[in-house]
Parts: structure tokens; sequence; C-alpha cells
């Protein structure tokens, strides 16, 4: 009975433990010093903008190391200091990289499609037992709900921003799992007023990314153990 009872409490607790999303928000870019002094003002617009790449600080937000699965995020501040109105559309918000190629856009549902737990992410070996199964399908599930509404609610917005407002969020970028550089990367925002009149900003990237194992990679090797 005791060893009955003792099971139980183990299973229920790596159910918990594998259950939970330790994900934080990312504090705002007019906070981040090494962006701001940076920053772009084109024409009474304010741009900044931020690849997250580092192993901690993807760990941190998203509670996933999403460079893994070709996920790039990039966090965008814009702030209108004009006296004038503009039109924020994400068809004007583009990443290009070092060729001069732009890098495609993926959207919530794509980001969520790479990102999502399954069982064997979420739980690994722990998936061995039968018992555990039935309670890891409910867990991962549950968790694959908080990230579906957790990348919807960061996700920059198109809108209109009106004079003295500012919009924040982070779009969610196509690039290779084996990426090792944003070096002459450079995000370009392009908007436009209602009499027609466009306004481009662009912000430039610099900086190493340390080298992932894809999840592909890492079966191989597990396979071959």
């Amino acid at each position: 009975m005791l060893r009955h009872i003792l099971f139980f409490i183990f299973i229920t607790t790596i159910t918990v433990s594998c259950a939970s999303r330790n994900a934080v928000q990312q504090p705002s870019l007019s906070y981040d010093l090494n962006t701001q002094q940076n920053k772009v003002v084109q024409d009474g617009i304010e741009l900044m903008a931020k690849p997250i790449h580092s192993y901690a600080e993807l760990t941190s937000y998203y509670d996933e190391d999403t460079i893994k699965y070709g996920v790039l995020p990039v966090q965008v501040y814009v702030f209108n200091k004009s006296n004038q109105s503009f039109l924020l559309n994400l068809d004007g918000v583009n990443l290009i990289d070092g060729t001069g190629a732009r890098v495609p856009l993926l959207s919530p549902d794509q980001t969520y499609e790479r990102i999502k737990k399954s069982q064997w992410r979420s739980a690994g070996w722990a998936v061995a037992t039968g018992v555990f199964a039935a309670f890891s399908i409910h867990n991962v599930a549950e968790v694959n709900k908080q990230i579906k509404a957790d990348i919807s609610s960061r996700f920059l917005k198109s809108g209109n921003l009106v004079p003295g407002s500012a919009t924040e969020g982070t779009l969610f970028y196509n690039v290779p799992s084996e990426i090792s550089s944003v070096d002459n990367w450079k995000l370009s925002l392009v908007l436009h007023d209602n009499e027609g009149k466009q306004i481009v900003a662009t912000y430039s990237f610099s900086g190493n990314i340390e080298q992932r194992k894809t999840p592909e990679a890492m079966q191989t090797e597990s396979e071959a153990q």
C-alpha cells in the first residue's frame, strides 16, 4: 500500500512539473540601455529593435530555446514623436539578412506549430510509464494552450499610431536552426500617413549566435549511443 502511495506521489510530482511553464515577460526596450544607445529616429518616428537569440533569454522569456526550431524572435518598439498619425502594418516590417534577402515572417499559428510542446519533448524519459502518459497528454495540451495565448499576446499588432503614442511587441522570423550571426542584418520599418506620405526607418543588428544542436542532431546522437 505504501509503495502505491509513494508511486502516486512520484507520478503526480513529475506530472505537475512537466505541466508548468515558467516563461516571463521580457522587459520593454525602453529600459534596455544597449538598445537605447542605437535607437533610430526618422521624421519623428523612434525605432528600436532587438533579436532575441541567447539561450538564457530565450529559455527565460519563452521557456524554450526557439532557435533550435528555426524561430528568431525580434522585439520591436515604435514611438511616434511627430504631430502626425501613421499606420503601422506588419507588411511594412521587414527583417533583412546580411545578403540583403528578406527573412520570412512567421504568423502566430506558424510560430506555435514550431515551438509547441509534444509529449516526448515535455516529458522525456518519464513518458515510459503508461500511467504517466495518460496524465502527460492532458498536461501537454494545457501547456500548449498557454504557449499559443502567450505568442498571440506578445505578437506586434498592426494599428494606427497617433502622435505621442508608442507600441511594442515581438515578431517571429523563420531562420535556419544553425544560424550563427546577425551581423549586417537590419529591421526595416515602413509607415504611411493618411495622405500617403511614407517614412522608412532602419535599425541595424550585429552579433554572433551560439551554435545549437538541432532536435534532429540530438535524436541522431541519442540513437547512436
